[in-house]
């Protein structure tokens, strides 16, 4: 999920490989790289990503051991969608 999520807000993928073999490796001991700057991500999004690429799975989002982050998750979707309402309302405001 956490890399769908990546790619859909960033463009890329975080993780490249030459072969198959070498793309497993580098999900498995690479870290994502966000984007700084102008196009750095909302604390929001990066965290909520951050947190479904974990490497240790008892600390992963959507794991048996990440499940008491299950409220944080839902605090950050719910901020995610109220700058997604705001940026919507500045792009297209009512007439």
């Amino acid at each position: 999920m956490g890399i769908i999520i990546y790619e859909f807000l960033i463009g890329v993928v975080p993780f490249l490989g030459e072969t198959p073999e070498q793309l497993f490796a580098n999900i498995i001991s690479e870290e994502a790289e966000f984007p700084e700057g102008d196009e750095a991500l909302p604390v929001e999004a990066e965290s909520l990503i951050a947190l479904l690429l974990e490497k240790n799975p008892n600390e992963r989002l959507a794991t048996v051991g990440g499940a008491q982050q299950v409220g944080f998750l839902l605090m950050l979707l719910l901020q995610l969608q109220l700058q997604l309402l705001l940026l919507l309302l500045l792009l297209y405001p009512t007439p």
